[in-house]
């Protein structure tokens, strides 16, 4: 594409200014949507998998 590294780091960081970070917002927090909730129990299911293998 063209896009040195620092600029894009540079791009990352002022992307991340303005949003707040993890929960410490105060924020409650919304429920997982149904996709959400399948690929937990889905990465979940890999890593048995990978275990057992």
């Amino acid at each position: 594409m063209g896009v040195s590294p620092e600029t894009l780091r540079n791009w990352v960081r002022a992307a991340g200014e303005n949003r707040p970070r993890g929960r410490r917002t105060g924020a409650p927090a919304e429920p997982p949507t149904p996709l959400e909730t399948e690929n937990a129990a889905l990465r979940q299911k890999i890593g048995e998998l990978e275990e057992e293998r």
